[in-house]
């Protein structure tokens, strides 16, 4: 086995996962397993929110005031997970899609102040979209 990293520019604003992969100029062959951080295909989908934006509720409030976190990413958090265990110092232990994240994979790093990045809301057909796009215009069957 070989892993090798891919170099792909930073991008702002909602842009082609294929397309962004592809400008790396990396020669993909055929079975060749690509693996994509999550943020970069949220990134790629849009799905980067303004806190400022995010109404507070009340259960927000008691989670962000027991777990010493923002108000705003505990409201976040409640809208994105599929279910909140418990919680830790500065995050809520949560489902998503299956998966369990911090904060239901919401993430503050790599962005401007004030901005986060949601988890994405379908990554297995992110997935599977990307693989169909390698299989369609370059003809390699990649996982």
């Amino acid at each position: 086995m070989e892993i090798l990293p891919i170099s792909v520019p930073i991008k702002k604003g909602e842009f082609d996962l294929f397309d962004s992969i592809i400008l790396s100029n990396f020669k993909f062959r055929e079975n060749d397993i690509l693996i994509v951080s999550s943020k970069y295909v949220s990134m790629s989908e849009g799905s980067v929110m303004n806190l400022d934006k995010v109404k507070v509720g009340r259960k927000a409030k008691s989670l962000a005031s027991e777990y010493h976190m923002s108000a705003k990413l505990a409201e976040l958090t409640l809208r994105e997970a599929d279910y909140i265990y418990k919680g830790v110092p500065g995050f809520l232990l949560a489902v998503k899609n299956g998966v369990m994240a911090p904060n239901a994979g919401i993430d503050k790093s790599n962005v401007p102040q004030g901005f986060v990045v949601l988890y994405p809301s379908e990554p297995f057909k992110s997935a599977e979209n990307l693989r169909r796009r390698f299989l369609v215009n370059l003809g390699i069957k990649v996982g």
